[in-house]
């Protein structure tokens, strides 16, 4: 079985001490690339983590390898950065709220 190629939107605390040590464990899933408004943030917690990708937002979004977008931002950024990852053909894991209204 192939494992999907997992990219990490933000480094917040939930994406590094919850979903990344969760994602790790995963006979399905790998930690593919961290992305963060401020690289050197990504370049930081991906060497944490031993992944050798990071970058901005947008390169998580337009890796072609890259299957499923982990979105860790403050609400008011997650729809915007969900319709970016849908438009570039990933799938979405989103942190709950996703938004912040129905509409």
């Amino acid at each position: 079985m192939k494992k999907l190629n997992i990219g990490i939107i933000a480094c917040s605390n939930v994406a590094v001490k919850r979903f990344i040590p969760a994602l790790l464990k995963s006979r399905c899933a790998n930690l593919y690339i961290v992305g963060s408004r401020d690289s050197e943030k990504a370049h930081q917690i991906a060497n944490q983590f031993n992944c050798g990708k990071y970058g901005t937002y947008n390169d998580v979004f337009i890796n072609r390898d890259v299957d499923v977008v982990y979105i860790s931002t403050p609400i008011t950024l997650r729809e915007e950065l969900t319709v970016s990852a849908i438009k570039n053909n990933k799938h979405v894991i989103c942190e709950k709220p996703a938004f912040t209204s129905f509409k």
